[in-house]
């Protein structure tokens, strides 16, 4: 029986590094149908991460609609949507709207809405996010995608109409380099990075890079922010806060590192934070006399440029980070054990990236007390695994 495929949905609605982890899953859509519309439900806050992507055609903001996914579905009808990030109200949405094909968590009591039930307890963590997205899809067609490590098997992608049995899912690097603008060259054609050591983070996914301006003068900031008489040979961003959706290293010590860091590898640090973040940004500021403080001075359109020119991106666990990596800069991540809090579940999807954890405790348990990490235990990390080399 052959099932017309004409519209696809994936419905993320959460918070910019969510949005980063889910393109893989995206793109891998838009690989295995190629002739099917790819849209994306979404917050409008994240428009300026998902703009230009050439696999979605649509995008629909979930908070610009008065009745949210309940009017979307009343202007636009997909034949599948995916959920990577199970919630009631949208799920019950799509059901309510007769979307043919649901896909999502085996594992919520209203999973009795989906029929397509994917049997993966996250809370294991047993991969890395960008993996769980895409293993909805491999779920969906009864199709190893194999991010871990890539396979490069044949086939054709799947024109509307195919029939959803005979479906072959389409093996390339998951996220392809974003095409730039006109006028501004890609500086890498390389789309898969080198692979991670053990399982997960297999050199399956490579992150887009992401649109920006290039008219900034970065020599000239250089040059102005003459701290120690001698020109810095460049700069790199440090971001105390999160979206409190993790546990943080504190400011003030994130402040303290950055000093360490300047006077060492000659770079100029910049405090980047939204305006809910000054308090952290003032604290880091204060340990840091080197610092430019940017802190609620950029929108994420402003900021991009000076993530992908920067040297480096220090950061907790949150979004920054994530759009750090896709733009391929190094970075440096503060993360706890737990598994479904730790850098296996939520790292930065890159290999140029250095993890700073706590200490597990003597009895084998984990330790998420980011206070446990000292000031000379991170610096001597990075000098310990030759992180900065690169820069003396």
């Amino acid at each position: 029986m052959n099932i017309p495929i004409t519209k696809i949905s994936i419905v993320r609605t959460d918070k910019i590094g969510d949005m980063i982890l889910t393109l893989p899953l995206i793109y891998q859509v838009k690989q295995t149908f190629p002739n099917s519309e790819i849209s994306l439900i979404s917050a409008s806050y994240t428009n300026d991460v998902t703009e230009n992507l050439p696999f979605i055609e649509k995008v629909f903001n979930k908070d610009k609609y008065e009745n949210r996914l309940k009017n979307i579905f009343k202007e636009y009808k997909p034949d599948i949507i995916f959920f990577p990030r199970p919630r009631y109200d949208e799920i019950k949405d799509a059901f309510f709207a007769g979307i043919k094909h649901r896909i999502g968590s085996a594992y919520r009591w209203y999973s009795i809405m989906l029929n397509h039930k994917v049997k993966d307890h996250r809370k294991v963590s047993e991969f890395h996010e960008a993996e769980y997205n895409v293993r909805m899809l491999e779920s969906f067609l009864n199709k190893h995608s194999s991010l871990i490590p890539p396979l490069s098997r044949g086939g054709k992608g799947v024109c509307s109409g195919d029939s959803l049995e005979e479906l072959p899912l389409r093996h390339h690097s998951v996220m392809p380099p974003l095409l730039a603008k006109e006028g501004i060259e890609e500086k890498e054609n390389s789309i898969i990075p080198p692979p991670f050591k053990g399982r997960g983070l297999g050199g399956g996914v490579d992150l887009p890079e992401i649109y920006f301006n290039p008219d900034i003068n970065f020599d000239n900031l250089l040059e102005d922010n003459l701290k120690s008489g001698k020109k810095p040979i460049g700069f790199f961003i440090f971001h105390p806060g999160s979206g409190g959706s993790a546990r943080d290293w504190s400011a003030d010590r994130m402040g303290q590192l950055a000093q360490l860091i300047s006077e060492k590898y000659n770079l100029l640090p910049i405090i980047s934070g939204t305006k809910s973040e000054s308090e952290k940004c003032g604290i880091a500021a204060n340990h840091c006399p080197n610092a430019l403080n940017l802190c609620d001075k950029m929108s994420l359109k402003m900021l991009k440029p000076f993530i992908k020119s920067s040297k480096l991106l220090i950061s907790n666990s949150t979004g920054i980070i994530h759009i750090a990596a896709s733009l391929k800069t190094p970075v440096i991540g503060f993360y706890p054990n737990t598994p479904h809090l730790s850098a296996k579940r939520w790292g930065p999807y890159t290999s140029d990236r250095l993890i700073i954890s706590p200490s597990n405790h003597q009895d084998g348990t984990y330790n998420d007390d980011m206070n446990t990490i000292s000031v000379n235990f991170a610096f001597n990390k990075i000098l310990e695994t030759n992180f900065l080399k690169r820069y003396e």
